[in-house]
């Protein structure tokens, strides 16, 4: 079959939404409460619940190849009520040759075969509590970061990271597009870590949903609190491999207080707004000893984006088919790299996560392969 008949095939089944049972993606109904989560996780074989926004930092597993497959479908679908048709069909050239690479993605992908059940949480979110003389509140797990803290700077209080208004920290805001969720299970690092922490040390409770559909809650409103262990910072940067997280109780920060930080940006603030295709670049941001830091931001030279002197934090762009020099014990993420994103390389690491995987998810149900060791 050549090129122009596979294109025209591929078209025809994504407009009449002929989902083969592999390629698929099981929906629900949106979920409007934890007992629906409960209930669908329960029922489910295999479950995907990382939103579509978290795609470009993920691991290339099956399961996310159908997710890709599935939102890439949709998108073609929806191109049919544009009004320019010189656009429409520009555009539906390059998303049905996209298409067409991610199916056989798919199709190469290890793990298993059979159609997720995606986990829609558009409804499933906003601030449940907020004790602002406590600076203690509960927020639903599909809350936007940038809506809670929108909500938050309200009562002047806000989560201590860099605002969306700094215009001295783009990359190192910690993901505020991402729903609470997400941004606590990739748990980016951020340019204020070195003063505030990170979402470890505001999480003072979680609700989570485990593979079983259990309901289960760890910590409470109590800044201190010694009453048994905080199981629920395991779930910070597990990326939903563990359990799926539904609500949250954070400990917020006076917005007055919120310090400075040592942040230095290289691209101009102008550019970054003008290019939307910043946001997906090959990322590459590493953390390393303060004694290896300058030797770091030497080896990034003209790829460096934007560093925090502080955590000994620097974000550059490095294409995914290149590296920088690695330190020892330095901690790399990158973004747009696919199965290069997340390197686990230290063995006792990895036997803890796979350990925790064992105990959470024994039937290895939720997320399987974001992880790369579980």
């Amino acid at each position: 079959m050549d090129a122009e008949a596979r294109y025209d095939e591929v078209l025809t089944e994504a407009l009449e939404r002929r989902y083969i049972a592999e390629r698929a993606v099981t929906r629900p109904q949106l979920l409007t409460s934890i007992e629906d989560v409960s209930n669908v996780v329960k029922n489910a074989t295999l479950i995907s619940s990382l939103t579509y926004s978290l795609s470009h930092w993920r691991l290339p597993s099956s399961v996310y190849w159908a997710r890709m497959v599935d939102a890439q479908r949709c998108r073609i679908e929806d191109m049919q009520a544009w009004e320019d048709e010189g656009e429409r069909q520009l555009y539906l050239r390059e998303h049905v040759s996209r298409l067409i690479e991610w199916e056989h993605a798919y199709e190469q992908s290890h793990g298993p075969k059979q159609p997720p059940t995606q986990l829609y949480f558009s409804r499933l979110k906003g601030v449940v509590e907020h004790y602002a003389a406590d600076q203690v509140v509960v927020v639903q797990g599909g809350t936007r970061v940038r809506s809670l803290q929108g909500e938050l700077i309200k009562a002047n209080q806000c989560l201590p990271m860099p605002l969306e208004d700094d215009n001295q920290a783009w990359f190192g805001r910690g993901g505020p597009t991402l729903t609470v969720a997400d941004a606590i299970g990739l748990n980016l690092p951020h340019a204020l870590e070195a003063q505030c922490g990170t979402w470890r040390d505001w999480i003072l409770g979680m609700t989570v949903v485990l593979a079983d559909g259990t309901i289960a809650k760890s910590g409470s409103r109590a800044v201190k609190n010694v009453a048994g262990f905080d199981a629920h910072k395991l779930f910070v940067g597990a990326r939903s491999t563990l359990g799926i997280i539904v609500q949250v109780t954070l400990k917020t920060f006076p917005l007055a207080s919120l310090p400075m930080h040592e942040g230095v940006s290289v691209l101009p603030i102008p550019m970054k707004f003008k290019d939307r295709s910043m946001r997906r670049k090959c990322l590459w941001i590493q953390r390393t000893r303060r004694s290896d830091f300058s030797a770091a931001l030497v080896a990034a030279r003209s790829a460096l984006l934007e560093s925090d002197v502080a955590s000994s934090t620097l974000w550059a762009e490095i294409p995914k088919d290149k590296e920088l020099p690695r330190f020892a014990g330095d901690h790399v993420i990158r973004s747009g790299c696919g199965e290069m994103n997340l390197q686990i390389t230290d063995p006792t690491l990895a036997r803890l996560m796979q350990r925790a995987k064992a105990i959470f998810d024994p039937t290895n149900k939720l997320n399987p392969g974001e992880l790369g060791v579980v």
